[in-house]
């Protein structure tokens, strides 16, 4: 098989099943990798998403002067490298994989479908797009997204790929303007993203009125336990007055007489010292 070259990374091919593969060591040099070590973080921590189809190991024997030493390799196949290529975080990974489909294209003959995904400047038009539906409609940012991610079966916003933003733009375009202008089926309600929508404000609404709500009732709780608080000082107060003056139950008035006729005769002795 012919020697593939990505810029200076001369790939030595291995033909498995009628497919191309390459060894994570040559595609981590093509990637800026130092070595293969971070080809195999990549593929441990994204296990999942590679079948058998796109990934496998084979061993060769190195020859040794006591005994044949048996070294794994690992290879991925074309299909294989533009995923791993999505999944790396080097300048380089966006050509290697617009090369990888150049040679996915050559290789059968018609132009390969592969579901790129998107990164956080693709993405931008469609986080203006969900501020613009929480600052008309008031929803809350997080609960919008979790909308979307069920909308379109992802588990994050991490794995829309490029050809579904401009569809997530739209969907959430057409739910402001559902929201703000109607015109839907009320039969359909229940199958209708609109009217979750609107259970989102209306939840919204009432999570804020419940709080203010909330808030007088315990300002309420604080003014009468003041009150109380006071009502005791006072009725202490009095109650002490009587005992000290030997008056009943019914003495408040005669206590209050006898404090005015003190402040009156205070006021007499005043008069007269002053020569008035």
């Amino acid at each position: 098989m012919n020697t593939l070259t990505f810029n200076d990374v001369h790939f030595n091919p291995v033909e498995r099943n009628g497919q191309i593969w390459l060894t994570s060591k040559e595609i981590a040099k093509a990637l800026g990798y130092k070595n293969s070590t971070s080809i195999n973080k990549i593929y441990n921590a994204n296990a999942d998403e590679f079948t058998e189809s796109m990934t496998q190991t084979t061993e060769s024997v190195v020859s040794s002067k006591t005994k044949g030493l048996t070294v794994k390799t690992r290879l991925f196949s074309l299909r294989g490298c533009h995923a791993l290529a999505m999944f790396a975080r080097t300048k380089i990974a966006k050509a290697f994989r617009v090369w990888v489909l150049d040679i996915l294209d050559k290789e059968v003959g018609q132009p390969v479908q592969v579901n790129i995904l998107s990164n956080v400047a693709d993405r931008k038009p469609l986080v203006a797009a969900v501020n613009e539906f929480c600052g008309k409609t008031g929803a809350f940012y997080a609960d919008v997204w979790k909308m979307m991610h069920q909308r379109f079966g992802l588990e994050g916003v991490h794995e829309m790929t490029v050809e579904q933003v401009p569809q997530a733009i739209d969907y959430i375009h057409g739910l402001l303007m559902q929201v703000q202008y109607g015109g839907v089926d009320i039969d359909k309600a229940m199958d209708n993203e609109m009217w979750r929508c609107v259970g989102i404000l209306k939840h919204f609404e009432l999570s804020k009125a419940l709080g203010e709500a909330h808030k007088a009732v315990s300002d309420l709780y604080n003014a009468i336990g003041n009150a109380q608080g006071h009502s005791s000082l006072i009725y202490d107060a009095f109650g002490e007055q009587r005992k000290l003056v030997k008056l009943g139950e019914g003495g408040s008035q005669t206590a209050l007489e006898q404090a005015r006729a003190f402040i009156e005769r205070q006021d007499a002795r005043t008069r007269t010292w002053s020569g008035r």
